[in-house]
This record gives C-alpha cells, structure tokens and sequence, in this order.
C-alpha cells in the first residue's frame, strides 16, 4: 500500500501541482486498492468526477423559496394549536403549539410592534423601522440551515404582529444546563459545547451575518437526551452587509451587557 500511495502522489503532483492534505491521493489509492489495479488514471478521473459532483450547486429548492408567509391570526389558529408560554423577553414571546394537520411540535414566536393601535407616536415611518428590525430575523433563518442553528419553517404576520414557526428544542437553554452542572462544565463536555457554538457562528459568517446577541440564553439544545444537538437561536438583533465588501457599521448598541466585548 505504502508503494502505491507513494506513485499516486507522484502522479498526483504532475497533474494538479500539488497533494491537499493527502485526503484525494488516499481516496484515489483506495479505489485503485478495490479495484486490484495500478491504472492510477481512471482512479483520478473518478475522484475528480465525485469532487466536482460534491462543489455543483444542488438543483432542488433553494432553503429560502421553502419558507413563505401563510397568513395571518386566522390562518394561524387554523394550522396550529397554541400551548403554554416557553419565555418571553424583550422583543416578544415564545410558545409551544402543534400542527393540526401533522402532529408536530412546533415553537412560535410572536413579536409584536410596540403601542396601541391609536398611539399616536407610532407613524408610519417608525412602524417600517421596526418591521425592517423584525423581519432581519426571518431573512437571517431563511438563509441558514445548519444542525447548530433553529430552523425556520414558515411565518405569519398581522399588520402589528409577526409569528415566527420555528423547530421546537426541548432540552432547555445552555444556561440552565450550565447551571444544573453547577456552573461549569468538564473539560471534554466544554469542548463539545463550544465546538458546536462555533460552528454555527461560522455559518452565519459564511453567509456575512453578525449575530450580535452571542450568550448562553441564545442556544437551545434540541432534546433532553445527553448528546442532543445544541442549536443558535433568536436572531432579532442580526445584521448583515448590504454586498461582501461593506462593513458593518456600529451606529447603535445591540446585544446584552453582560456579554459584550469591553
């Protein structure tokens, strides 16, 4: 095997100029091994074949032509049956509820405009404003779909209320499994966590967005059970560049005191 590797680096640095991390020269050399050849051409032409299938865009649905605007408050009572409060905070509030049609368990969050109908400070500039904020959450989880990250499945919205239907996560936030371990993790659990935090912050950097509310109450594990998938949630205060090259601009503060950066 090792003569084998050996010629397939050879002939792999003739054609491509060079040898990545030795992952395609151990793939190619595992094919000709299987196949109980040396004809180390065909074995190429093949891995270039599966990496070039592997980089081709998909040709099904983009994640953002999946998720849509159902309705309203009628549509909404009409698809799901609303359980008790999961939290609330500062933006609004989340609740469990289940689909009439399919059974399952969904979360909603409602985020309502803030002021009466007949308030008068509420113009019609500053309720754009504030439906502009709203919606960056659902065009940030349009564009993600990542184990780490809570998916968006569909919204619906009122002209001063927007319900967002989310993936339910029953196992709690990272907080309060913190503090159930006594406010520390082991080391090997440690790295677990932030491994999986990191890789969804990635994501969202992959897709130029800034999260801005980075904290232990923003990440949701999916189930209770031990291993379950820890998954980034509430992207009401994200942003993103308008093209790649901007920067974001800080005109205003955003996020929670008690995590931000001095």
């Amino acid at each position: 095997m090792s003569t084998i590797l050996r010629t397939v680096q050879h002939s792999w640095r003739h054609s491509f100029g060079r040898v990545v991390g030795g992952t395609a020269t151990a793939a190619i050399a595992a094919c000709c091994a299987a196949k109980n050849h040396t004809d180390f051409s065909s074995c190429e032409a093949e891995e270039e074949q599966r990496r070039l299938m592997r980089r081709r865009a998909s040709e099904g649905m983009n994640r953002r032509e999946l998720v849509r605007c159902v309705g309203g408050d009628a549509e909404l009572e009409q698809n799901y049956e609303l359980g008790r409060t999961l939290g609330r905070g500062g933006f609004g509030s989340v609740s469990r509820a289940v689909h009439r049609g399919t059974n399952l368990t969904r979360a909603i969050k409602r985020v309502a405009i803030q002021g009466d109908d007949d308030d008068d400070n509420i113009t019609d500039e500053s309720t754009e404003q504030m439906w502009d904020r709203m919606l960056a959450e659902v065009e940030a989880l349009m564009e993600l779909d990542h184990p780490n990250i809570v998916r968006l499945y569909e919204y619906y919205r009122t002209p001063r209320t927007l319900y967002l239907v989310e993936e339910y996560c029953s196992g709690g936030t990272l907080e309060e499994r913190l503090q159930q371990a006594g406010g520390r993790f082991a080391v090997d659990e440690a790295a677990i966590v932030l491994r999986q935090m990191l890789r969804g912050l990635l994501c969202c950097h992959a897709h130029g967005l800034a999260h801005r509310d980075l904290k232990p109450d923003n990440f949701c594990y999916g189930s209770t059970h031990e291993s379950a998938a820890l998954k980034m949630i509430d992207f009401g205060l994200s942003r993103a560049p308008v093209d790649n090259s901007a920067r974001l601009a800080y005109v205003e503060a955003a996020g929670t005191l008690e995590y931000t950066a001095p």
